[in-house]
């Protein structure tokens, strides 16, 4: 599985199948009354052009940005759209292993904003609001029907040859299938 387009050199030797889109989206605690961002104002505040929420028309307030890990597909995801895959982060950006741990970290920080997979229409983590990017919430369709852009394919990836084991063939039968479909809509 690949949750980021494959390179030339990979589509050389396997096949991908795609099976959804996943979202990377911004979240900032709970009591931040933010909504949207626009992409330059994402840049600023990851680049430390802008350091202060105060900035933003809210309260005086450090902004305190957290991202993924070098090699997370969130991450990739956010470099290559609000960076164009040449990121410039600011002296003040801390990294963060893991999802789940930037949830909680921009939980328990009021001046923080970290970078996040959405893949549905799930309610924000506890403690914390998903903003809009651009005017765009990243919903379940919106990263699929291209409306949300910052977003990354889904693949099933298989070696390239010949002849297909029965096992894989049929499995990629049924992925490509309504059923297949079915099931994989709920994610």
């Amino acid at each position: 599985m690949a949750s980021r387009d494959l390179t030339t050199a990979e589509m050389e030797v396997v096949d991908g199948v795609l099976i959804g889109v996943a979202g990377t989206g911004l979240v900032v605690h709970q009591g931040n009354t933010l909504k949207d961002l626009t992409t330059a104002q994402v840049e600023s505040l990851y680049s430390g052009k802008v350091s202060d929420w105060s900035a933003l028309g809210l309260p005086k307030l450090p902004v305190i940005p957290l991202v993924r890990e070098k090699g997370s597909s969130a991450r990739t995801t956010f470099e290559n759209y609000v960076y164009r895959g040449k990121p410039t982060y600011g002296g003040g950006v801390l990294e963060i292993q893991g999802g789940d741990q930037i949830r909680k970290a921009v939980a328990g920080q009021p001046g923080a904003i970290g970078t996040v997979g959405v893949t549905g229409d799930d309610a924000a983590p506890a403690g914390t609001r998903i903003l809009t990017i651009d005017g765009i919430f990243p919903t379940k369709a919106a990263p699929r029907d291209g409306t949300y852009q910052m977003r990354r394919p889904l693949l099933i990836v298989y070696a390239r040859n010949k002849e297909q084991r029965p096992g894989v063939a049929q499995f990629l039968d049924f992925v490509r299938s309504a059923d297949g479909q079915r099931i994989i809509d709920r994610f």
